[in-house]
């Protein structure tokens, strides 16, 4: 049954006791994605449970900020951002 959806949440209810399989949780962080896998040990070695990649926002949020810096800044506070004009 899905309990919840963020964050996504299994609840298992026909398991009330009994054997457990132990599974490892790894991560591979990297640059721009992370992988992640759940392994379960087995009798016969290692088997594979789950596969997956995080994209990170990095370059997105790098992206934004560069846009931003072609603004110009903000004059201080209190100084016009206009000359004035002569007279």
């Amino acid at each position: 049954m899905v309990a919840r959806l963020l964050p996504f949440v299994v609840r298992l209810k026909d398991r009330t006791a009994g054997a457990t399989q132990p599974i490892a949780f790894k991560t591979d962080p990297g640059a721009n994605t992370t992988g992640i896998a759940l392994i379960a040990a087995t009798q016969h070695g290692t088997k594979t449970l789950l596969l997956a990649e995080v994209k990170h926002h990095k370059a997105e949020i790098h992206k934004r900020n560069a846009s931003a810096e072609s603004i110009p800044p903000a004059p201080p506070h209190g100084k016009p951002s206009v000359p004035p004009r002569p007279l």
